[in-house]
């Protein structure tokens, strides 16, 4: 029934006001998005263009993201100056990528919570807000949960994010997630962060380099 709420919510927005932005975004070089620095935000911000229904990664996007916490506070200027919700649902979705370097956006985002009804930007908004503080159980909360959009992003900050390392028993705790009767949206995040784990623990290991061994000197 949620999710049904939601679908006919974006449907009539999308339709009623054809995706109405704040404005029309700016181009940006390509030697920006290849290589972003802090000095690049602004260019970057103006580049951004609201998301749909379910936000997506962009070039521009993702520029910020990687650039990390100078980013964060012009985001939430533009997060609460903004009257359309499919830019403020492109902001919130951009500062929960961003996770634990967005801490300082926390107060900000916990007080527009609680003035905003729309339901897809208050979703995104809410795990933003939850990887700001850098909570691990909380993002996976929002996984067991298995909503659409909420539920893969949740997956992919543990993912991505070396900072948020989860401990043994959240781990156990993910691994009973990939199972039925789990939704599959939970059980597919849970193995992706799982499979991330992983990877990051492989890549810590020391290689074990050749051993080269002198033959054996021939006597007369």
């Amino acid at each position: 029934m949620q999710r049904l709420v939601l679908a006919t919510a974006c449907l009539v927005i999308v339709t009623g006001s054809g995706l109405a932005l704040d404005r029309s975004p700016d181009p940006v070089p390509i030697e920006i998005l290849d290589n972003p620095k802090p000095e690049h935000v602004p260019t970057l911000i103006r580049a951004l263009n609201g998301s749909g229904c379910r936000p997506k990664h962009t070039r521009a996007g993702d520029a910020l993201v990687q650039i990390g916490k100078p980013s964060v506070e012009p985001l939430v200027r533009r997060l609460k100056s903004s009257s359309t919700w499919s830019a403020q649902l492109e902001c919130v979705y951009l500062l929960a990528l961003i996770g634990p370097d967005a801490a300082d956006a926390a107060e900000d985002l916990e007080e527009w919570l609680e003035s905003k009804r729309h339901p897809l930007p208050r979703k995104y908004g809410e795990v933003a807000l939850v990887a700001a503080r850098g909570d691990v159980d909380g993002l996976i909360e929002i996984m067991l949960k298995g909503e659409t959009g909420a539920t893969p992003l949740a997956g992919e900050i543990l993912s991505r994010d070396r900072t948020l390392t989860p401990t043994e028993t959240q781990i156990q705790r993910l691994r009973k997630l990939t199972s039925p009767p789990r939704r599959l949206a939970t059980r597919q995040a849970a193995r992706s962060v799982l499979r991330s784990l992983q990877n990051r623990k492989n890549a810590g290991r020391p290689k074990v380099a050749a051993v080269e061994t002198e033959a054996p000197k021939q006597t007369d």
